[in-house]
């Protein structure tokens, strides 16, 4: 077990809350465990192409914040990480970190990529969500932090009978070891921030809307890869059943939000992302692609963002007021009824891709997280909030604070001011201890 003696701050979740809360502790001179289960930093802002309003590349935002940590002497970043179990100590806490083998050294690898190339197993990219392959061995995404490869165990052929060992072979700085095994480590920290993130609703579970059924209806964060330069078309927008470019394309807001048989409450980002969205699509195709948005309402509730709205109902997309009954495979694409509240119409839209904008639910493993530390969530899953009023960021167990989306739905500017408070009020609580 490890204690220093500056204020030691654990946070838990490495998307760009828990990357902004890491920051902000460490710059107010505490020493921070940056705890994240997947093998990179950058959470679900790294799958992002561009930013709202202002449309300035996702991925270059969070590079640099992973950059700064990386510079950070005072950030210690565990990845393919998870809390197993965390005791009070005195004020803080003794948190016991499992370590998953990442069974390469990152102390060696730089990422030349001869090992992926070497490798001949390939699985669905969870990063592209199963939009692309990747190999058994792989780097998340580009500018991925660590800058390093990593071993999938539950596609690794040495793993499951010792057949395989050509990454091993065919790296130049022998920076794999097949055999590496997991370990446990027990951290002594002042002060928890949890930002576990979150992930998308899965419209499996309404048919009417096709999700699962048909290739070509996807969720909004699909798209976001298609339209990132990095992501699986290289920026084009195609029909995963073919692979060609849509003639038409419908998004669909509030797919299971705002639902009682669904999700009650609104993802708040669904809104503004939808639009977005539309406007990616038109700018980028013009008149070569139909964009229709249909909606119940909009809300663009942020700095830039009605001006943003305004902007896209001008670049020629259509508005339907109303959400479709029913996605069903037609003799050409996918067709839906939609009844237009704004002309008192039934429509029969006939288009070659859905996007369903789903809501937002917290992360897998969240609630885990919420329970080694004793934290109470709400009726809806989120993280219950000491104050709803005046203290967001500060849980109801004293040195546990929350931040982002595992909180409630929010936007990136949202869970970033939430992540400084709660980096603040983190470090304040540890001083105090």
């Amino acid at each position: 077990m490890e204690r220093r003696d500056a204020p030691s701050i654990l946070v838990v979740g490495g998307g760009i809350a828990g990357i902004e809360a890491a920051l902000g502790a460490a710059s107010l001179g505490a020493k921070v465990y940056l705890v994240e289960s997947k093998p990179s930093l950058g959470g679900r802002a790294a799958q992002l192409s561009l930013l709202y309003p202002k449309l300035d590349p996702a991925l270059d935002m969070v590079a640099a914040r992973m950059d700064a940590l990386a510079k950070a002497s005072n950030v210690e970043v565990l990845t393919c990480s998870e809390v197993l179990e965390a005791k009070r100590e005195g004020k803080g806490f003794k948190v016991k970190v499992l370590r998953r083998a990442r069974r390469v050294d990152l102390s060696k690898c730089d990422a030349c990529g001869k090992c992926s190339e070497a490798c001949p197993v390939e699985v669905s990219n969870e990063f592209d969500l199963g939009l692309s392959k990747r190999k058994a061995v792989y780097t998340p995404f580009d500018k991925a932090f660590p800058r390093a490869y990593v071993i999938d165990e539950q596609a690794c052929l040495y793993v499951k009978d010792k057949s395989c060992t050509v990454c091993r072979d065919a790296c130049p700085k022998a920076a794999i070891n097949l055999d590496e095994q997991p370990v446990e480590v027990e951290l002594a920290v002042d002060a928890v921030v949890i930002a576990t993130g979150y992930d998308p609703y899965d419209m499996r579970g309404r048919a009417e809307y096709g999700f699962g059924l048909y290739a070509d209806v996807i969720n909004g964060l699909q798209l976001e890869r298609m339209l990132s330069p990095n992501g699986p078309t290289k920026g084009e927008v195609v029909k995963p059943s073919t692979g060609e470019r849509p003639k038409s394309v419908a998004i669909v807001l509030c797919a299971g939000s705002r639902d009682e048989t669904a999700l009650p409450y609104c993802c708040r980002v669904g809104c503004m992302a939808g639009l977005k969205h539309a406007y990616e699509v038109k700018k980028k195709y013009g008149d070569e692609v139909e964009v229709y948005l249909c909606f119940n309402d909009i809300r663009a509730a942020g700095k830039g963002y009605e001006e943003f709205y305004r902007e896209v109902r001008r670049s020629g997309i259509t508005m339907v007021r109303g959400q479709p009954s029913e996605i069903r495979p037609a003799e050409k694409g996918l067709t839906m009824k939609v009844f237009d509240e704004s002309t008192n119409k039934l429509l029969r839209l006939n288009v070659d891709l859905v996007v369903l904008e789903a809501g937002i639910v917290p992360s897998e493993g969240s609630a885990k997280v919420a329970k080694a530390f004793g934290v109470e969530l709400g009726p809806d899953g989120f993280i219950a909030e000491a104050d709803p009023r005046v203290d967001i960021w500060s849980t109801k167990v004293p040195g546990v604070f929350v931040a982002g989306a595992c909180h409630s739905p929010k936007d990136i500017a949202e869970a970033v001011a939430q992540a400084k408070a709660a980096a603040l009020a983190a470090v304040a609580y540890a001083k105090s201890a």
